[in-house]
């Protein structure tokens, strides 16, 4: 057990290390501590491929950017008035400590079915998990054939220009909330129409 947790952790660095040396220096300054020089500055190969301030910068961008980016566009719409808002630390949890222990957990679940494989409440466990996988892995290969089930006023979502750091224009999501609660308002629209008697005219509101 120590050994293969050992071996991830070194494979992480290596794997994170050589990525920050292949990735372009950001045009946005990363936030607080890591848009900041640090002592890795002054050592002559990190100067040669990632710059002198630019370090923790890309590595910033790399492993923590694209979860918070989400916490703070997400926070627009769930976290108004009374509601609570999405904690900074929730992006890290879900890729570091989420992710790996769920995927752990699925590692343990082919020897446990080898052992529980003539049980019918085992098998029927498996099949619906296995499904479900391979659902969502479709989805992230084809997602277009699930288009289906976005309405067709939203499937454009998302589509829209993005600039790094700065959150989604607060008047495109204000419009997503409005539709929706136009749509589960229920209510029908109204127009006017004009009966006419004689030289007099009654205005009345109808229904569509």
């Amino acid at each position: 057990m120590s050994a293969g947790a050992g071996a991830g952790i070194g494979f992480y660095v290596a794997v994170s290390l050589l990525s920050v040396f292949l990735a372009h220096t950001p045009t946005s300054p990363a936030p607080s501590f890591w848009g900041k020089p640090t002592m890795l500055a002054n050592m002559p190969l990190i100067n040669k491929f990632a710059g002198q301030k630019h370090f923790l910068a890309r590595y910033w961008y790399l492993a923590f950017y694209s979860g918070n980016q989400l916490r703070r566009d997400l926070n627009l719409i769930v976290g108004q008035g009374r509601n609570w808002k999405i904690p900074s630390f929730l992006p890290f949890l879900l890729r570091y400590v989420s992710g790996p222990v769920l995927a752990i957990i699925l590692s343990f679940a082919f020897p446990e079915f080898h052992q529980e494989r003539v049980d019918p409440l085992m098998i029927l466990g498996f099949i619906i998990a296995i499904l479900g996988l391979c659902a969502m892995i479709f989805g992230l290969i084809f997602p277009r054939y699930y288009d289906v089930f976005v309405p067709p006023q939203r499937r454009a979502e998302g589509t829209e220009d993005t600039v790094v750091n700065e959150l989604k224009r607060e008047e495109s999501l204000q419009e997503t909330v409005s539709e929706e609660k136009r749509g589960g308002s229920g209510n029908k629209p109204e127009t006017d129409v004009e009966v006419g008697s004689g030289s007099r005219g009654l205005n009345q509101r109808v229904e569509a």
